[in-house]
């Protein structure tokens, strides 16, 4: 095979999958160069861990959050620096612009107001400054919990939703919503549950698991297989998680024994992480 690898190519597979130099080379030249092939040819093999960080430099920045538990909005403001992220100028521009999508949405991240305010930021400081992505949270009967990391370039927001309307100004019910969106932020789940993970993230999955059992007999490989992917969703779903707090129980089941505590079901019906760079 012919495809010419470059040595940067080699040093961010390897950081992003933790194997060898030489592993990730051979790696990047089987599958043409491709580094999403390319990981799963190494976990193929089981010489890449799941779950590395992306090497690739990151734009720099921070999260801003506005909530009040019942509207919340997140947003990610880029810099090309840490020191202007720290600026008085940026910090007021992310304020203002979570404050206007708390007020009118995420589509407010494309108006005049946001816009000309980091146009005016940009040209002050002499960095380029950009609103990236936005989310905002409404909910009537139940609780919008955010958490900020302390280094402000990871944020979180979770809804949870219940019937009892009381269960808002509870202070459990606070504590868990804002236990979970820590968590969110530590383990970096991308799915909420099992239910919603991608068909395209199972097949991906299981097509990695039946490469690594293909020498086990025939009537258990699916067996393994299903106990590899049940175990995953443990992994990569925000419920499915042992938590933080108790590690003899999930997520799903901390919330259950909650509800049940307090007479009203509760679930943890969305979330959203915002890294810097991600």
């Amino acid at each position: 095979m012919t495809t010419n690898i470059q040595a940067n190519q080699v040093k961010d597979l390897r950081e992003m999958t933790g194997a060898g130099m030489m592993d990730c080379k051979q790696a990047l030249v089987e599958t043409g160069g491709d580094i999403e092939k390319a990981k799963d040819f190494l976990r193929k093999k089981g010489l890449a861990s799941a779950d590395k960080r992306s090497a690739k430099e990151a734009k720099d920045g921070m999260i801003f959050i506005q909530n009040d538990g019942k509207t919340g909005a997140m947003v990610e403001v880029n810099s090309e620096t840490d020191f202007v992220a720290r600026t008085e100028d940026f910090q007021k521009l992310g304020a203002a612009a979570a404050k206007e999508i708390a007020a009118k949405g995420e589509s407010a991240i494309e108006s005049d107001l946001i816009q000309t305010h980091a146009k005016e930021v940009s040209g002050k400081i002499g960095e380029k400054i950009s609103v990236r992505r936005a989310v905002r949270y409404q909910t009537n009967a139940g609780l919008v919990v955010s958490y900020r990391h302390h280094n402000q370039k990871i944020g979180v927001l979770v809804e949870l939703a219940f019937s009892s309307a009381a269960l808002s100004q509870n202070s459990e019910v606070e504590k868990m919503g804002k236990d979970i969106a820590m968590q969110a932020a530590a383990l970096r789940a991308p799915f909420l549950s099992k239910d919603q993970v991608s068909a395209e993230f199972i097949d991906r999955e299981k097509a990695i698991y039946r490469e690594q059992v293909k020498d086990k007999p025939a009537n258990v490989q699916d067996k393994i297989i299903d106990g590899k992917l049940q175990k995953r969703f443990e992994e990569v779903c925000l419920i499915e998680q042992k938590s933080v707090i108790d590690a003899t129980k999930s997520i799903a089941q901390l919330v259950d024994a909650l509800g049940k505590k307090l007479g009203s079901p509760i679930t943890v019906k969305r979330f959203d992480r915002f890294e810097i760079g991600t």
